[in-house]
Parts: C-alpha cells; sequence; structure tokens
C-alpha cells in the first residue's frame, strides 16, 4: 500500500513539475521575443581566413567612465559578461547563428 502512495506521489509531484516547466518556457520565450535588443559578435575576414575556435566573451556595462573588460570583477559593482564556446567560428559566419544566452556554462 506504501508503494502505491509513494508512486503516486512521485507521479503527481512529476506532473506539477513538467506543467511548471511548461509555464515557465512559454513566459521565457515570450519575454525573448519582446526584447528588441539583441547582439551579432563577428569578424571580418582580414581577422582570419579560416575559422577559430575559442570563446567569444561579451561585456556589457552601464558605466561609461573606463573600458567593461576593465569593470568585471567578483564584488557588487561589477558589470555583466557573457561567454559562449565556439568552434570552427568563421567570418563567413553570420552573427545571429551563435545566439548568446543569458544561462552561462
Amino acid at each position: 500500500m506504501k508503494r502505491v502512495i509513494l508512486r503516486m506521489c512521485n507521479f503527481a509531484s512529476s506532473l506539477l513539475l513538467l506543467a511548471v516547466a511548461f509555464i515557465l518556457q512559454a513566459e521565457i520565450r515570450e519575454a525573448v521575443e519582446a526584447c528588441p535588443l539583441r547582439f551579432g559578435i563577428f569578424f571580418g575576414p582580414e581577422r582570419s581566413r579560416t575559422p577559430i575556435d575559442g570563446r567569444i566573451l561579451l561585456m556589457i556595462s552601464s558605466d561609461g567612465r573606463s573600458e567593461p573588460r576593465f569593470q568585471i570583477s567578483d564584488g557588487p559593482d561589477t558589470q555583466l559578461v557573457f561567454g559562449k564556446d565556439v568552434k570552427d567560428y568563421g567570418p563567413e559566419i553570420l552573427p545571429s547563428s551563435i545566439p548568446l544566452s543569458l544561462a552561462i556554462r
């Protein structure tokens, strides 16, 4: 009897978790579609004619006194930095083909 109750509880909690995930996914999608701000990061063939591997960093600052790269720290006044690993990223790649996400891995 305890096993049946435990299975029912596990099933109910799984359904609840699935419903919450579905609702959050829809809200996140709406927020992304409503956001007019987009970034494209690319380089021209004069930088490299062959594809490169590495990490793209996007640094954003609300403080215009110095470059954003000098404002990144682990303190409360730090600015934003987003990163994305890239492989075979070349000058012919369109900027929109490598989306930057708010979730950094």
